[in-house]
């Protein structure tokens, strides 16, 4: 089956398929229609949804750090600005830096506004010179913070190159305040916010914008009602910091809870609340094999991983492959050896029989891996027909290791069968781990991006 949903023109994915290495392909169209997926999950979506509409900070807030989970930051970023996205998580000031520098390369007056929001804090006085100069706003989860970085603000306005070029606004630090309800990571005990909230208020260094805090299983439905007495601890300390600071908004919502929100709110939630939503932007639902996992129903893969076939051998039954020879030919057959291996982040467990036995899709099907996977290589059986023959597969061909369709050296994108997609949480579970290490990793590799 020729022809996959999302496959774009032969001008636009097919142009990137050259060479002999590994390539991740990132469907920003389906980035953009996961984004806008969450901002319907949002109760308040169309009311009171951006700054614009009486707020400083808008309901959606993309989650793009870790190189967009290793979908690449400033192409996601760009791409979610021109959808309308006014604010942006990433992780440390260097990714919110490049983001700022991209936003405003593709968009000077909306790449200047648009809010992002460290949540890994600063740290150094270098880190915080550069917030201030590109208008970032900063994590704060200690009680000795408010001194600290009150005093790297002073010493960075005393600095001419600051004082030059900075923002009109750069005379304050802008602050979000994270408040520990149950992850025990970062954050104030709720005992300490109020006391802290008000050491920010006396220091004219500091702009407190948001409180925030990140539910511990948010994801588990199991833990819902334990995930909605944390929302309720939360809320009730946003009212009190907001008879402090009426401007204060609040953020508490990753993809799980947004897309739970009307369980975890039963009354409708403050129309002041900023989501987070981070790993279903990617297409990855927080509650797959769940028995929420209809509410993560409609989103869409992103990331698509494809290996070029080097070389077919015919091998006899008894046949070993690969180091050690630890697959034994039960037959003969015909195997063909991609060019990806555990340097581009394919997981060696999948070198293994059972559980963690890796599966590709080659010329439309589903096969699987062969023997151990070698540092840039890995072997594969080439798929048969139902009468027994090897399906046609040639040097040059791709294989895909995640996503749904390969492509024929000769331009043919085969789709595989319903249901034999191989999807990231299928991987993940595969190879121990979680959708997150996977993209991540994923991430280190060539990436080509392009609207369907």
């Amino acid at each position: 089956m020729t022809g996959p949903e999302n496959s774009p023109p032969e001008s636009g994915k097919a142009a990137f398929l050259t060479g002999n290495a590994p390539l991740l392909l990132i469907h920003l169209d389906a980035l953009l229609h996961n984004y806008r997926l969450l901002q319907k999950a949002d109760p308040l979506a169309g009311s009171l949804s951006s700054p614009s509409a009486g707020r400083d900070w808008p309901a959606i807030m993309p989650v793009i750090k870790s190189d967009a989970y290793g979908h690449g930051l400033e192409a996601a970023g760009t791409a979610l600005l021109r959808a309308g996205a006014e604010a942006f998580g990433v992780g440390t000031v260097e990714e919110a830096v490049k983001l700022r520098l991209a936003l405003r390369a593709a968009s000077p007056e909306k790449g200047r506004k648009a809010k992002i929001l460290v949540l890994l804090g600063s740290a150094e006085d270098e880190e915080t010179a550069l917030a201030l100069r590109h208008n970032l706003t900063v994590l704060l989860h200690r009680p000795d913070q408010p001194s600290l970085l009150a005093g790297q603000v002073k010493k960075a306005l005393s600095s001419p190159p600051l004082r030059r070029g900075s923002p009109k606004n750069a005379a304050a630090l802008g602050v979000a305040v994270k408040l520990n309800t149950d992850m025990n990571r970062l954050g104030l005990r709720p005992d300490a916010l109020l006391p802290v909230l008000n050491e920010i208020l006396k220091r004219r260094e500091l702009r407190p914008e948001l409180l925030c805090t990140h539910f511990s299983s948010a994801d588990q439905a199991e833990a819902e009602e334990s995930t909605r007495e944390q929302a309720g601890i939360f809320l009730d300390l946003l009212a009190r910091a907001r008879a402090l600071r009426p401007e204060l908004g609040g953020s508490m919502c990753n993809s799980a809870a947004l897309l739970n929100i009307n369980s975890l709110c039963p009354s409708a939630p403050p129309p002041f609340l900023t989501h987070r939503p981070g790993i279903a932007l990617y297409g990855s639902n927080p509650f797959r094999g769940s028995s929420l996992e209809k509410l993560g129903a409609g989103l869409k893969p992103v990331m698509q991983f494809l290996a070029p076939v080097l070389e077919l051998r015919d091998i006899a039954a008894g046949s070993g492959v690969s180091y050690g020879s630890s697959f034994k030919a039960e037959k003969d057959m015909r195997i063909a050896i991609l060019r990806a291996g555990y340097a581009d982040a394919v997981p060696r467990i999948f070198s293994n029989p059972g559980q963690g036995a890796g599966e590709v899709i080659l010329a439309g099907s589903r096969t699987r891996i062969l023997g151990r996977v070698c540092m840039q290589m890995l072997a594969v059986e080439v798929p048969r027909a139902p009468d027994g023959a090897s399906l046609p597969v040639a040097p040059g061909d791709w294989a895909c290791l995640l996503g749904s369709s390969s492509r024929s050296s000769g331009g043919v994108w085969q789709e595989a069968p319903p249901g034999q997609a191989l999807s990231a949480e299928d991987l993940a579970l595969r190879a121990g781990t979680i959708s997150y290490e996977l993209f991540c990793n994923l991430g280190r590799n060539k990436k080509n991006f392009f609207h369907g």
